[in-house]
């Protein structure tokens, strides 16, 4: 893009999380013009870059691995397993991918760890929390928070504890686009942020609406117990 005269790469997201473009590991701090991304891994992950396929079993094995933290978890069937398998890789592709459907962990009790889910893709792909943002009902309203969260440029976004039917219009829009624009909070100029998040959802059974069925990949928990606290 043109700013004053200079030519500038355009810069779309800054991560610390490692990649994968084309099958291929990108793990060296640095921009990367073709993706447009600014990587900051302090060089905690340079043996990774460029690292290309894994043997079946290994990757199995790794699977594993990465799943190990969810053992004291019921989920519902082998298909929530591995839905939730999916969200903990979305991360380290997302730059890679123009769009992504969000996650949404359900479950028809309080206090069974929907959030503690959520926040576990969190410390996997960056090391941190994601803090968590209330979703509010109204369309103006949500449209303010999901260009908030946009702007915030995290590699998460946790929407958390949505009530009732999760419906949005600007939500939707969201996650078939690479971009979002709304009008900033306070001010009368039109603002257009990337999308670059993971979007998880967490709610106690909420109806998914008919603009977000084929948006949204469920991950169903029941613990099967009356306190699962």
């Amino acid at each position: 893009s043109k700013v004053a005269g200079w030519e500038l790469p355009e810069l779309s997201a800054i991560s610390e999380t490692p990649l994968v473009y084309e099958g291929a590991a990108v793990a060296q701090s640095g921009f990367y013009d073709y993706l447009g991304v600014r990587l900051t891994t302090g060089g905690v992950f340079d043996h990774l870059h460029g690292m290309q396929g894994t043997p079946l079993a290994e990757a199995e094995a790794a699977l594993g691995r990465l799943l190990r933290p969810t053992r004291g978890y019921r989920f519902v069937d082998d298909v929530d397993r591995v839905a939730f398998a999916a969200a903990l890789l979305t991360p380290f592709v997302r730059k890679a991918l123009p769009t992504a459907p969000c996650f949404g962990i359900t479950s028809p009790s309080y206090g069974s760890g929907k959030t503690m889910l959520a926040e576990l893709v969190a410390m996997i792909a960056t090391g941190s929390l994601v803090p968590p943002q209330d979703w509010p009902r109204a369309a103006e309203e949500q449209r303010k928070t999901l260009l908030s969260v946009l702007l915030r440029a995290s590699d998460i976004a946790l929407l958390d504890n949505v009530k009732g039917e999760l419906h949005s219009s600007a939500l939707a829009s969201a996650l078939t686009s690479p971009s979002f624009q709304d009008r900033l909070l306070g001010e009368s100029r039109m603002v257009t942020a990337p999308v670059t998040q993971t979007f998880l959802v967490t709610g106690d059974s909420p109806v998914v609406g008919r603009d977000l069925v084929r948006r949204t990949v469920g991950i169903r928990i029941d613990p099967k117990v009356e306190a699962p606290e």
